[in-house]
């Protein structure tokens, strides 16, 4: 490269355009630190963790007793809901399966069918008051408890027992020995023929009574059949929807606090496991910081002095051919490309050339290696000399006059990008011809 091949290429503006995997490629070199910056903060992460935990030994175990107690109280409290619900709900479900298996639930108030009849308490003795009331208790208790139901139901097959207890209702007078009974039905035949059977199945028991209570007769009189408002049934359907309500809201109200419950925060239980656990998380959350905080520190560093990542930096700008890149190469792999980079050298010398001088900001030990290698193979037909630091040694650069050409050598990530231009502008100045840069 010329002087005026030198002013021609420069740039005046002191912008660079750098890719983000060279910063990263440039600072993976650089491992070792990185590795270091890691291993260091993840022990301080982990040790910090571990003593901390230690050190709060005893209210650690204070909370997780605590809160095992709470988290025992709140399932607890919990399985007690659930039970609750589905008990409840087991109730709804009874009740539901009943109002469509009951013929009582079904009928219309309305229009309710009914059979009722009068039962009079009579005898050939005198009946005090208290004889009276045990004698209409006596037949009360019989129609809506006793087995004269039950014989009636046996003989038909459409209805059970169950059924045609809460078919019939009995009401005992308020003075007088007078009891009325009433049996419901789908039609009034069918009520007057079970109102009939039942008053049979009475005066069956008549005999079975007045063992207990002495002797008396019963009579059945004012029988009627009848279809019209039944004002008890509908009290009754009305009573048991309403429980159906009541249970289901007893159900959603259990359920809703159910669902309000909290569950006790866990914490963590102390033991030198769970310690050491921690401990290792902890190790490796400062361990990957540490390799992130590393890379961005070395990128930091690299950018703020400011060195060159690739040969193209420098080359692309100034039009200077690219030897040879040993940054990558293994030992036998560079041994071998020293052979072609002298063929190369050769060939772009002028004609008469026999000084050609290395110089550059790769390291005194690297400059001395190629000088020698590069002398190994010329021979006696070239001599390659060693020039040091031209930037800062006045000697060196007198020393420049004495070389036909000139071997740029520069290290990949250390070598400063402005100090390569300014070596190069000094080798224009002198009116030396770069051969070639090499870098390592």
């Amino acid at each position: 490269m010329t002087q005026k091949e030198y002013y021609d290429f420069r740039e005046d503006e002191n912008t660079r355009h750098v890719s983000l995997v060279c910063l990263l490629k440039s600072a993976a070199k650089r491992w070792k630190i990185i590795l270091l910056a890691g291993i260091i903060l993840g022990c301080l992460f982990g040790g910090y963790k571990i003593f901390s935990i230690h050190s709060k030994k005893d209210a650690m175990i204070e909370e997780y007793d605590t809160y095992i107690n709470k988290l025992d109280a709140y399932k607890e409290s919990l399985r007690e809901y659930k039970q609750t619900v589905k008990d409840l709900q087991t109730q709804i479900n009874a009740k539901l399966t009943y109002f469509e298996s009951s013929i009582k639930m079904n009928m219309d108030t309305q229009n309710v069918p009914m059979a009722t009849a009068d039962i009079g308490v009579t005898s050939t003795r005198s009946l005090k008051a208290d004889d009276i009331a045990g004698i209409k208790n006596a037949i009360y208790n019989e129609v809506v408890f006793g087995d004269s139901a039950n014989a009636v139901a046996e003989k038909y097959d459409d209805i059970t027992a169950t059924g045609l207890r809460e078919l019939i209702t009995c009401k005992m007078a308020a003075s007088g020995p007078t009891l009325r009974i009433t049996v419901r039905a789908l039609d009034e035949e069918t009520a007057a023929k079970y109102r009939d059977d039942l008053l049979v199945e009475l005066g069956k028991k008549v005999l079975t009574m007045e063992k207990a209570l002495g002797s008396f007769q019963i009579e059945a009189f004012n029988k009627g059949v009848m279809t019209g408002y039944d004002s008890e049934l509908s009290t009754f359907q009305e009573k048991q929807h309403a429980s159906v309500t009541t249970l289901e809201s007893a159900a959603y109200t259990a359920q809703n606090q159910s669902n309000q419950l909290s569950k006790p925060v866990a914490v963590p239980q102390y033991s030198k496991k769970n310690m050491l656990i921690s401990g290792i998380k902890m190790g490796a959350v400062g361990f990957a910081g540490g390799i992130i905080l590393a890379i961005a520190a070395v990128i930091a560093l690299l950018i703020q002095k400011g060195v060159i990542f690739t040969s193209d930096e420098i080359d692309g700008e100034f039009g200077i051919r690219t030897l040879a890149e040993f940054s990558d190469m293994k030992p036998e792999e560079a041994e071998k490309e020293l052979d072609y980079v002298f063929a190369r050298i050769e060939n772009a010398m002028k004609k008469g050339a026999s000084v050609i001088a290395v110089i550059g900001q790769a390291s005194a030990d690297q400059k001395d290696r190629l000088t020698k290698a590069l002398n190994d193979r010329a021979g006696s037909s070239v001599n390659f000399i060693h020039i040091p630091d031209i930037l800062e040694n006045a000697e060196s650069v007198r020393e420049l006059k004495k070389a036909d050409g000139v071997v740029l050598m520069e290290e990949i990530g250390k070598s400063d990008y402005l100090g390569v231009r300014k070596e190069i502008a000094v080798i224009a100045d002198s009116g030396i011809e770069i051969v070639g840069s090499v870098y390592c």
